[in-house]
C-alpha cells in the first residue's frame, strides 16, 4: 500500500479543520471562489505529520505505509505552511504538528453553529485527560479511531510504556550501569536463591494471563473495543515488566560466596530474555493493521484471525543445569539429608501465548 492519503481521508481532515490552515499562527482560509463560476480555488493540502517516504521531513522508518496514510498522521495546512514545515523538520517536529491539529480542532469546535456538536467535541477532548502525558499520536488514535484503531492504540501504548523498561533491561544485561550490592551470607544463600526461583512463575504468569484480557478489550466487528480497558491492560503489562527488571537487578547486583555464583550466573537474564520477546508485539500489530487495506482484510462474512504467537520457555539444558546446581548447594548446607524430589524439576516453564 502507498503511504498517500485516500480521498476520504483528505475530505475528512479538511472538514475537521473547517478548511482553515491548522497552523495557529496562520489559520488562513484554504478555499474560495474561482474566476470560473463552476469552480472553487483550493490552496489547502493534507500534510503528513510523519513523512510519507524516506528522506521526507519527520520520516519514521518504524512506521508502516498503512499507518503513514492514516488520518492520525494528517494535518490540514495552506500550501505556504506545508512548504515551511517540510523545509525545517527540527523546528516543526511531529509533536508540534500533532499539537497544532489538536489546538485547531478545539478552536473550530467552539465556532460550530451547532452548539451541541461543539460541546460533544469539547467533551471528547476533555476525556483524554488520562492520556495527557502520552505522545500526541496516542491521543490522535483515540480521537480519530481509524480502521484497526484498537490494534494501533495497543501498539503505540506498548511502545511508549514498555520501551524505557526494555531499554533499561538491555542496559542491565550489557553492564551499562550498576547499583549497590546486596550482601547474602552463606547461611542465607540457599533460601535466597530458592525464593528468587519461586518468583519466576509469579512474575510471568500475570503477563501471560493479561493477553486473553487484551484480546477481549479489542472487541469484535459488532462491538467496538474500549480504550479505557486497553489502556488499563497495557499499564498492567508495563508494571509486570518493571517487576521483572527489578528481579533481574537483584540477580545482577548480589554478593555471595564463590560456591553460589554458578547458579546465580545461570539465572541472570533468563526472565529478562523472555520479557524482551514482548518487544515484537507492536510491530506485529502494525502488520495486522496493514492487512485491513489489503485483499485479506476482515469482513463480516469472512472474519480473519491473525495469531501472534510468543513462546516463553527455558531451554531444557539450562533447567537441568540449574537443578544440578540447586541440589549441589542443598548437599553443602544439609549434608546429612537427601535432596528433596521437587528440586529435580524445580526450574522449568514452557508457555505459548497467542494474540488474535
Amino acid at each position: 500500500m502507498a503511504p498517500d492519503f485516500n480521498q476520504k481521508t483528505l475530505e475528512i481532515v479538511a472538514k475537521r479543520a473547517a478548511f482553515l490552515c491548522s497552523n495557529p499562527n496562520c489559520r488562513v482560509s484554504t478555499v474560495g471562489p474561482n474566476v470560473e463560476a463552476n469552480k472553487a480555488t483550493t490552496i489547502g493540502e493534507a500534510a503528513h505529520i510523519r513523512g510519507a517516504r524516506p528522506g521526507s521531513a519527520r520520516y519514521d522508518e518504524s512506521m508502516s505505509d498503512t499507518t503513514r496514510a492514516e488520518i492520525t498522521n494528517a494535518i490540514w495546512l495552506c500550501r505556504n505552511c506545508h512548504r515551511e514545515i517540510d523545509q525545517d523538520a527540527v523546528q516543526y517536529s511531529d509533536n508540534l504538528l500533532f499539537s497544532w491539529r489538536e489546538i485547531h480542532e478545539k478552536y473550530i469546535a467552539k465556532k460550530l453553529g451547532n452548539s451541541d456538536e461543539g460541546i460533544r467535541i469539547e467533551l471528547e477532548y476533555s476525556s483524554l485527560g488520562r492520556f495527557g502525558d502520552y505522545p500526541p499520536l496516542i491521543r490522535r488514535i483515540v480521537i480519530d479511531k481509524p480502521d484497526g484503531w484498537v490494534w494501533r492504540l495497543t501498539a503505540e501504548l506498548m511502545r511508549h510504556l514498555n520501551g524505557p523498561i526494555l531499554r533499561k533491561l538491555s542496559d542491565l544485561q550489557g553492564g551499562l550501569y550498576t547499583a549497590p550490592l546486596e550482601q547474602i551470607h552463606d547461611d542465607e544463600a540457599l533460601e535466597w536463591i530458592v525464593t528468587r526461583l519461586t518468583e519466576f512463575e509469579s512474575l510471568f504468569s500475570p503477563i501471560a494471563n493479561l493477553i486473553p484480557q487484551l484480546n477481549n478489550a479489542w472487541g469484535s466487528l459488532e462491538e467496538p473495543g474500549a480504550e479505557e480497558e486497553i489502556h488499563h491492560i497495557c499499564c498492567l503489562i508495563r508494571d509486570g515488566l518493571s517487576r521483572i527488571v527489578q528481579h533481574e537487578e537483584r540477580l545482577h547486583f548480589v554478593r555471595m560466596s564463590a560456591s553460589c555464583m554458578p547458579i546465580i550466573n545461570l539465572l541472570k537474564g533468563v526472565l529478562g530474555d523472555q520479557a524482551k520477546k514482548l518487544a515484537v508485539v507492536p510491530d506485529r500489530l502494525d502488520e495486522v493493521v496493514a492487512l485491513l487495506d489489503s485483499s485479506h482484510h476482515n469482513t463480516e462474512d469472512n472474519v480473519r484471525f491473525i495469531p501472534i504467537d510468543i513462546k516463553f520457555d527455558v531451554p531444557k539444558e539450562l533447567a537441568e543445569k540449574v537443578s544440578r546446581e540447586l541440589k549441589r548447594l542443598f548437599r553443602i548446607k544439609y549434608p546429612e539429608k537427601t535432596a528433596i524430589k521437587f528440586l529435580e524439576n524445580f526450574f522449568w516453564f514452557f508457555l505459548t501465548i497467542s494474540i488474535f
